[in-house]
């Protein structure tokens, strides 16, 4: 194998990678980049069994060939070069890495415990950027980060040719983004990881929408972004009935500026227990009132000016954490929360943006 190649690029290209080496990975095999070299092109591979990313490089081919090397010690290699070209060359089981004034040679892995990079083969989809980013903003906050709960760690995806929507919880909240799509459109539980890979690797490549290729009996997803090609499994299981969660009606309403909500709930959070973040909401004709549990490092009592109460009085506690993410996500709008019971799931959303939805369950207080 022998090939020259700009730093620029070829920096690039594994730093696109970095990102799917694990960190403490199955087989050791698994934290290497895999380089592989024909008359045509220069293709770079990494992935951990359950996401991988192939990425072409533009280079000058002198001979062919395949390897694999350390990912994180090449790519740190390849950043303390100088700029300009760098000559690789494979001999005898070592990579010889040399640019101006600058020579590295950097041992190989057995190249046969490198696993094949899948191809996948299914049904094609086209997937937009901007929807992408919206999963981003709006859904992978409520997803959860617990990996004895795989299903809650997706996101449920569900596409037809004519709409689009996201799904994502923790078990405690949901977040909605998009319109109900039709009864025969497919659904894919997506790795969190997975679609911010998407994005950041959409963003990178500058591209208004993404091919996938879905492999339903395979569990398994192929994306197309740009040059690069993101492989992922997809999650197993059934994901919760959400939509029954969702409420139908409310017996108390309220509408308020979601600036000025997030903002009290800030000042308010600051003195919440480390442990619960509690906040609890007093909601009455006469306005809305937010207090924090007496602590010895003291309290918080803060109103709600632009509130609009409509029914029953209601006392309702919440993690601020919870609300904290999800008011980000209405700023400059007003939000209406609505309600039934102090225990019962409350949903906040803004005619403004109709297309997103959040419910969040409240605590008790004791």
């Amino acid at each position: 194998m022998q090939f020259s190649v700009s730093k620029k690029y070829f920096l690039s290209a594994l730093q696109k990678l970095q990102r799917v080496l694990p960190t403490k990975p199955q087989l050791p095999v698994l934290a290497a980049v895999h380089i592989s070299v024909n008359q045509d092109a220069l293709l770079l591979t990494a992935t951990d069994l359950y996401l991988g990313m192939q990425v072409p490089v533009q280079a000058n081919i002198v001979a062919s060939g395949t390897i694999v090397v350390p990912g994180k010690l090449l790519l740190s290699t390849i950043a303390s070069f100088p700029e300009g070209e760098i000559i690789v060359e494979e001999k005898n089981g070592a990579l010889s890495l040399v640019s101006t004034a600058t020579k590295v040679t950097l041992q190989t892995l057995a190249i046969d415990e490198y696993p094949e990079f899948p191809e996948v083969t299914g049904e094609k989809t086209i997937l937009a950027t901007s929807d992408l980013l919206a999963v981003e903003q709006y859904i992978l906050p409520s997803v959860s980060k617990d990996v004895t709960r795989p299903v809650l760690t997706a996101v449920q995806l569900e596409l037809s040719t004519t709409a689009f929507r996201a799904v994502g919880t923790d078990g405690f909240r949901l977040s909605v983004f998009g319109m109900p799509p039709e009864p025969e459109a497919k659904k894919l539980l997506v790795p969190a990881r997975t679609i911010s890979e998407y994005v950041r690797l959409a963003q990178s490549e500058d591209v208004s929408q993404i091919e996938l290729l879905i492999s339903n009996e395979l569990q398994q997803i192929l994306a197309h972004i740009g040059d690069s090609v993101i492989f992922s499994r997809l999650v197993e299981g059934e994901y919760p009935p959400f939509e029954q969660i969702i409420p139908s009606d409310a017996t108390t309403t309220v509408l308020c500026d979601a600036d000025e909500l997030l903002e009290q709930i800030r000042r308010a959070h600051v003195l919440t227990s480390a442990s619960s973040h509690i906040v609890q909401f007093s909601f009455s004709e006469v306005g809305v009132e937010i207090t924090t549990p007496t602590t010895t490092e003291g309290s918080f009592v803060g109103s709600l000016t632009s509130a609009k109460v409509t029914g029953n009085a209601l006392v309702v506690a919440f993690n601020a954490l919870y609300l904290l993410d999800m008011l980000k996500q209405f700023s400059s709008l007003e939000v209406q929360l609505s309600m039934t019971e102090p225990l019962k799931p409350v949903l906040f959303r803004s005619i403004e943006l109709p297309s997103f939805l959040y419910v969040v369950m409240p605590f008790r207080v004791v």
